[in-house]
């Protein structure tokens, strides 16, 4: 009998097709760039608005890809984040960015601490 074991992940690579056509492509290379850049605009126009699209487009394209993540845990708050740095929210981005990163650290504590019941600064910390 198989098992499979299914992995919750996120990946997003639409940033890449907003990177500058380069001249030492080939002209069909080109044109599918160029084709693929117009489909991702819209697509982003669909997703975040039209208006003020060019700013989006930019911000999105700042970001750069998503990076690959198994940590299923922490997605959908990085997409959160992501979507209100595109819409133009960089505050809200920064205080959720930061905000994810305390979660991050935290759960990383909760997770680690049973290993290090044994050392010297873990009895001062825990007193």
């Amino acid at each position: 009998m198989k098992r499979y074991r299914i992995f919750s992940f996120d990946f997003d690579s639409r940033a890449h097709c907003l990177e500058p056509v380069q001249d030492q492509w080939d002209e069909k290379i080109k044109e599918l760039h160029i084709e693929n850049r117009e489909k991702t605009i819209k697509e982003l126009a669909e997703q975040f608005g039209s208006w003020s699209i060019e700013q989006k487009v930019k911000n999105f394209h700042d970001l750069k890809f998503k990076p690959f993540s198994v940590t299923a845990f922490h997605n959908k708050f990085l997409e959160q984040i992501r979507n209100s740095f595109v819409v133009g929210g960089y505050y809200p981005a920064l205080t959720g960015a930061c905000a994810l990163g305390e979660r991050v650290l935290n759960h990383m504590v909760l997770l680690l601490r049973d290993y290090h019941k044994t050392s010297p600064e873990y009895k001062k910390i825990i007193s």
